[in-house]
């Protein structure tokens, strides 16, 4: 439940800057209302043509962030958000200022995480008792999905980007960093400024216990790229066989595609994952990571750029270069293939034209 009972709102270092730092409705924190009472206290003054928010926060209470990015859609003075330091969570929400912010900054040194809205539900006792929690746990099931899709819509009104997509995002708890929420539309600039040092974050705060924030989470040390799917890849790419266009989202469904009818195509399924951590049992999902193509229509694999974009900005974040850069190289050849894919319709058509004006002739 929200909390009540805030501390002092924090510093105002100038008359029309709003900071959004530490927990959404902590007491150490910020309120929604604080910031709709410096909303109209800035409106009020009629001296400021914009508000400046700066946001370094690792998130909070969910209501309370939605009730201050409302509070930031509703400003009759134009909003820029800068996000300093971290906006994860209902943060990252709260820079996206309800979609109608006019334009996000991040600091280079910045992080961005989103995720599924989630909370403890805890119950013990007799077989009531246990019949009454499961009620309780469906009937909370419900409300965080109904808060997922509000989350959704947030971000899909700043980015543009298909639902699908934000919701694999979401389920994954992704991180980006300032390259990469640029690249996927989440801000509109990074400024270079000086590293933010790291800070700790409250245990259980985040699914992954992650206890540093302002830096990307580092991976396991047993994974690595597959030498065998880079080769694969760069195959399909020479033979057309990839999509530099559509959205990417890689469901569970389609990786028992992958699989085939049996589930014992793991050839095939190892082909389409850029990464294998060889501590992980052998013909199991758990050893593969990062996908980047699908079946066909026709049985074939398919590989998607957007796959591959998701790739970088994910291994950026768990600060693997190896898989960063293979995924780069990856992208690239499938430009060099697109252009040339482009410069020979292009002269097609040109032969075409010059073709039926011989022919008027």
């Amino acid at each position: 439940m929200p909390t009540t009972n805030y501390k002092p709102a924090p510093i105002v270092n100038r008359t029309n800057e709003i900071l959004v730092y530490g927990e959404i409705g902590g007491a150490d924190g910020v309120s929604a209302e604080y910031i709709r009472r410096r909303v109209n206290e800035i409106d009020d003054s009629g001296t400021a043509d914009q508000i400046d928010v700066r946001v370094n926060s690792y998130g909070g209470d969910v209501f309370e962030g939605m009730a201050a990015a409302y509070a930031l859609q509703q400003s009759p003075v134009p909003v820029v958000v800068h996000i300093d330091g971290i906006a994860a969570s209902i943060a990252s929400v709260i820079a996206m200022g309800g979609g109608a912010v006019r334009e996000t900054r991040m600091s280079a040194s910045a992080q961005l995480m989103i995720h599924n809205s989630w909370t403890v539900v805890s119950f013990a006792g007799d077989q009531r008792a246990l019949a009454d929690g499961a009620a309780e746990l469906e009937k909370m099931t419900g409300v965080l999905q109904s808060i997922d899709r509000q989350i959704v819509e947030a971000y899909s009104r700043k980015t543009n980007i298909a639902e699908a997509t934000l919701r694999t995002w979401m389920d994954e708890e992704t991180w980006f960093d300032s390259t990469s929420a640029l690249e996927f539309g989440f801000v509109d600039s990074v400024v270079d400024v000086p590293a933010v040092a790291a800070c700790a974050i409250p245990d259980g705060l985040f699914r992954d216990s992650r206890t540093m924030f302002c830096k990307p989470p580092l991976i396991s040390a047993e994974r690595r790229v597959r030498r065998a799917s880079v080769d694969y890849a760069q195959e399909r790419i020479r033979a057309g066989r990839f999509n530099a266009s559509a959205d990417w989202s890689f469901s569970a469904a389609d990786g028992n595609r992958l699989l085939g009818p049996d589930a014992d195509q793991w050839e095939r399924y190892a082909k389409a994952h850029l990464a294998e951590n060889e501590e992980a049992e052998p013909r199991t999902k758990a050893r593969f990571s990062y996908p980047f193509a699908k079946r066909d229509s026709g049985g074939e694999l398919t590989v998607y750029r957007s796959a591959l974009a998701a790739i970088r900005q994910r291994s950026a974040a768990e600060d693997d270069g190896n898989i960063y850069d293979a995924a780069g190289r990856l992208m690239e050849a499938m430009d060099r293939e697109e252009d040339a894919s482009n410069a020979t319709r292009a002269s097609v058509g040109i032969m075409a034209a010059r073709q039926q004006l011989w022919q008027r002739r």
